[in-house]
């Protein structure tokens, strides 16, 4: 009786040590790498680093000699970095080609494309992907709005439509969209809506050839800007189209997010 409660004891500590060994090396290849759609022109330096959770901060660190090689982590990190644990949240990496590359863990892989969102405001692309363009949108084609109207999707970019300096070259699309003596600064983090000089509204955002992500800024601007002969998002009536067209592109955005 005693023996077999001894053995049983020691099967269990067994398991248990079994357990803790083997925890950080499955938490070791936790890691992946993404190769965002969007990213195949954001080039950044080598070894830049930008963390979405200050908690992560600490889990890339220097291999030993031990460690075996990584292809395709390697690719996105460094031959000479790795993970250790679970990451919280992307950590956006310069990588061997030049591009930056999110970095996550397995287990929030269905988080892929708020992540590659995620590392594209993060990530200092030094292309022509990381500057802000006036789109076309058709659905604004009519939309007549006061030249000095402006509407930020996000907060954070107010900030970001600064006075051009003296030697600032003209810019013949943004300047009707946003006006002659202003330019955007710096990587917007979601769309601004700007009554343009030639008295239209015009929806503006960083450079992309996302279709979907398009369509679905020139609808928004649809809705925040007051077009003339209709009221704007919240205060009103809308037209048929807008009260149609709107529902579904954001009903089919959270759906594929």
């Amino acid at each position: 009786m005693m023996a077999g409660l001894k053995i049983s004891i020691l099967v269990v500590i067994y398991s248990i040590l079994t357990f803790l060994y083997l925890v950080p090396n499955v938490m070791a290849g936790d890691a992946v790498c993404l190769r965002c759609e969007s990213f195949r022109k954001c080039s950044v330096p080598r070894g830049f680093l930008s963390f979405a959770d200050i908690g992560d901060h600490h889990r890339v660190i220097d291999k030993t000699a031990s460690d075996p090689a990584d292809e395709k982590l390697d690719e996105c990190l460094s031959p000479k970095k790795k993970i250790s644990g679970i990451i919280k949240g992307a950590i956006c990496s310069g990588g061997t080609d030049g591009l930056c590359r999110p970095i996550i863990s397995k287990s929030t892989s269905v988080y892929e494309y708020n992540s590659c969102r995620a590392c594209w405001i993060m990530c200092p692309c030094n292309d022509i992907y990381d500057r802000a363009v006036c789109l076309n949108c058709k659905a604004l084609k009519n939309c007549k709005v006061p030249a000095d109207f402006v509407a930020f999707a996000e907060k954070a970019d107010e900030s970001k439509i600064v006075d051009k300096a003296a030697d600032d070259p003209a810019d013949e699309k943004m300047d009707v969209c946003l006006g002659p003596k202003k330019k955007i600064s710096g990587t917007l983090t979601n769309y601004i809506c700007s009554g343009g000089t030639d008295g239209y509204c015009h929806a503006i955002t960083n450079a992309t050839d996302d279709m979907f992500t398009l369509e679905l800024y020139c609808a928004m601007c649809q809705l925040r800007c007051p077009c003339e002969g209709r009221l704007s998002l919240g205060t009103g009536t809308r037209t048929r189209e807008t009260a149609i067209f709107v529902p579904i592109c954001l009903a089919a955005f959270y759906i594929l997010v």
